[in-house]
């Protein structure tokens, strides 16, 4: 499974120059059929630097380096608002895929993540 012009909501991810995140994503919604955190054995992620044709507030270019990939398997956890608590649920665990992006350019620079199965 592939995905592409992955971004919060508000639009694009950002970094200065030098600058690094960590970006991190997981399979399923968690609503019905859908556990959340499935396991899509080996993953990568790309970040892909965007312009203004792709939401971004101007054009500049990209130098963008992607490192540390990570595949983390942990406790499920959650809150649940009925109860008024977070909850950590010892029987089952979750999957979550993790990468460090960081920006090698002079310039800010926009992107947004893709990827996917290595097939």
């Amino acid at each position: 499974m592939s995905f592409n012009k992955v971004r919060p909501p508000s639009g694009p991810f950002s970094l200065a120059p030098g600058a690094s995140t960590r970006i991190w994503i997981w399979y399923g919604s968690g609503g019905p059929g859908q556990e959340m955190g499935d396991d899509h054995g080996a993953q990568w992620i790309m970040a892909d630097p965007v312009d203004v044709n792709e939401n971004a507030p101007v054009n500049a270019p990209g130098v963008l380096t992607v490192s540390e990939f990570t595949k983390v398997r942990d406790f499920w956890s959650g809150y649940d608002p009925e109860r008024n608590e977070y909850i950590l649920d010892f029987t089952r665990t979750v999957v979550r895929y993790e990468v460090t992006v960081t920006n090698n350019g002079g310039n800010d620079v926009f992107f947004t993540v893709q990827g996917g199965g290595n097939v």
